[in-house]
């Protein structure tokens, strides 16, 4: 073989060395994008299942306080009827001037386990007793809770407040006797 032909050959297995390196180089880099990005799917999944267990933690949580809280089944009626025996004595304890305002309609709104009752009253008295009756009303662990509070000043005495409320009581429905 003369130097020519060496030369060339020579040059030939380097310009394959090239060619081959080139090409291994783009296969590299498609395989680094395609790892890349499956790890970026991995890690947003890993993110999304850890914040699905921390959600069903606290969902868990919930559950207990329900299932621990969970009152027993009742009537409407009855339920409309201990709520304002409840709502009148204790605004008499604290020395409230009631009047219950007409409800509107019978407004139950059903869920799949629980229905509510409410009664809207008008109270009046000093602004210390007001509080201290919403405090007793409002009770989550029973359910209650005093969803619209309107406080105004008493026209006739600077000592007095004017409340408009309105209390509702979530509870399980008695299922219906046949």
């Amino acid at each position: 073989m003369s130097s020519r032909e060496k030369k060339l050959l020579t040059l030939f297995a380097i310009a394959g060395f090239v060619v081959v390196n080139l090409l291994g180089l783009s296969f590299y880099k498609k395989k680094s994008v395609e790892v890349g990005a499956r790890l970026l799917a991995a890690e947003q999944t890993l993110q999304r299942n850890e914040m699905f267990e921390a959600s069903r933690e606290q969902s868990m949580d919930e559950m207990k306080w329900l299932q621990k809280n969970l009152p027993d089944p009742a009537e409407y009626e009855n339920v409309q009827t201990a709520l304002q025996s409840f709502c009148v004595a204790e605004a008499r304890r604290f020395g409230l001037t009631l009047v219950e305002l007409p409800m509107r309609n019978r407004e139950t709104v059903e869920g799949n386990h629980f229905q509510r009752v409410q009664v809207s009253y008008k109270l009046s008295g000093t602004e210390e007793n007001l509080y201290r009756w919403l405090d007793r009303v409002n009770m989550p662990a029973q359910l209650r809770a005093g969803t619209r509070v309107l406080l105004t000043p008493n026209k006739e005495d600077d000592t007095q407040i004017d409340c408009t409320t309105t209390i509702e009581q979530w509870f399980v429905p008695a299922s219906p006797t046949v």
